[in-house]
Parts: C-alpha cells; sequence; structure tokens
C-alpha cells in the first residue's frame, strides 16, 4: 500500500505514463490481495469462531453495519421533532393517548384456586452470591447499565445488600423505586 501511494505520488507529479501505469499495476494488486485476505479471514477465522467464540463472530456482524440505529425525525401536531427529547415527547403523547387506565376496583373474584398456594419463599445470602458469581462476565448490563462483570467480581460484597432488597420486596409484596 505504501509503495502504490508512493507511485501515486510521483505519477501525479511528473504525470509520466509509464509511473501511471505502475501504480495501477500496483493498485490492482493491493485491490487484488486485500479481497484475498477478505475471503481468507472469512472462511478460514471468522467462519469457525461462530461455533467456538460467538462473541467475536458478532463483533464483527456489528462493526459491519452502516445504518444509524436512532429514531428518525417525528411529526408531532403539525410540528417536526429532531431533537431526542421532543421525539420522547412527541412518542410518549402518542402513547398516552392510546393506553387506558383498568378500573381496578371492578377485578371479578374467580373464587378458591384448585391449586395449592406456593410455600413461602426463603431467599438466601448463599444462593445470591450463587447467582451473582454465574453471571456471565461477557454479556451486556442490564436496564440498570451496571455492568455484569461489576456483579460478577463484586459478588460477595454487594450479595448482604441485594439480599436484603430482595427479602424487602418480597415481603411488602413492592419493588424498590428507580
Amino acid at each position: 500500500m505504501r509503495k502504490r501511494d508512493k507511485l501515486y505520488s510521483a505519477a501525479k507529479k511528473t504525470k509520466s505514463k509509464r509511473l501511471w501505469a505502475s501504480y495501477k499495476k500496483q493498485r490492482n494488486n493491493v485491490t487484488a490481495t486485500l479481497r484475498q485476505s477478505y475471503t481468507h479471514y472469512m472462511e478460514e477465522v471468522l467462519g469457525p469462531s461462530l461455533d467456538t467464540s460467538p462473541k467475536r463472530f458478532w463483533s464483527f456482524i456489528r462493526s459491519q453495519r452502516k445504518d444509524a440505529v436512532s429514531i428518525p425525525t417525528l411529526i408531532s401536531d403539525g410540528e417536526t421533532c429532531v431533537s431526542d427529547l421532543s421525539k420522547a415527547e412527541a412518542l410518549n403523547k402518542q402513547f398516552s393517548s392510546v393506553f387506558t387506565d383498568e378500573n381496578l376496583s371492578a377485578i371479578p373474584n374467580k373464587g378458591h384456586s384448585a391449586f395449592s398456594s406456593i410455600q413461602d419463599l426463603d431467599i438466601e445470602l448463599q444462593a445470591v452470591i450463587k447467582q451473582l458469581t454465574q453471571i456471565n462476565i461477557n454479556k451486556a448490563g442490564g436496564p440498570d447499565s451496571i455492568p455484569a462483570r461489576m456483579l460478577h467480581d463484586y459478588a460477595t460484597e454487594l450479595a448482604p445488600m441485594l439480599h436484603f432488597i430482595f427479602r424487602q420486596s418480597y415481603a411488602t409484596g413492592t419493588l424498590p423505586d428507580d
């Protein structure tokens, strides 16, 4: 590639037909070599990695995407929404308008269940630690944006706090606020 670039500079400077021919020949060699290397990489390296290292495969696929992953410009009440905030507000307005509030006081009583009720759940500290240490550190974090590696690596430090939260949530029948 450096030889190709040097030949291009020299041919452009001197306008020599011989140098232009040399440049074109070198350019075609570089293009052919790049294509061969790409084909080899796809067939010999990346193809087998689908079974052995799926992360490597999907990383390559993501790198090849050309499309932007974003919400396109929206029109709401005759106004064009370009910023992320205005798009979010337009979508919120639309979704709010199509959903209804349910009357929870009118839920019918189905009577006694034929199935036995679930025994009380006992959440143990060691079970929380075990679940945290089994997290796959190669996966992305959840909606809380906490990296999986952090949950895995600091399982013994985090487990007592999470254990408390889980037990409180179960005992009160509520989920903690974000």
